[in-house]
């Protein structure tokens, strides 16, 4: 197993509220005067997957849902599909997200000016 911790923002333990598997919820870098926060994201479907938890037991929060943490700079690791990449992209302050999806992986972009903001596969 690696060291590395597991990045879980929005799936808890719903009797200890502790994040599942005890996963850091987020990492705030400064690096040349940027604050960046990387954070960890799954999609609520990914839960049906896990053969060891009862769903019942975990409390899911919806990624668009969760709010900035005034850094100037959003990443998320994240498990989800690309189409639900796309809406964290579209409805949240993150600005970039790198993802396992099932069967490929990328990176999305976003980019955003004034009020719209333009999603690009990396």
């Amino acid at each position: 197993m690696m060291p590395f911790p597991w990045f879980i923002n929005n799936v808890y333990d719903r009797f200890t509220s502790e994040t599942l598997v005890h996963g850091v919820v987020s990492s705030i870098l400064e690096w040349n005067g940027l604050k960046i926060d990387f954070m960890g994201l799954v999609e609520e479907d990914w839960m049906d997957t896990l053969g060891t938890v009862d769903k019942n037991d975990i409390k899911y929060i919806d990624y668009v849902e969760l709010r900035d943490k005034g850094a100037d700079l959003g990443i998320a690791l994240t498990h989800m599909r690309w189409r639900n990449g796309i809406r964290l992209a579209s409805k949240s302050k993150a600005h970039a997200w790198r993802g396992p999806v099932p069967h490929r992986s990328g990176i999305g972009w976003t980019l955003r000016r004034r009020e719209t903001s333009r999603v690009l596969p990396g």
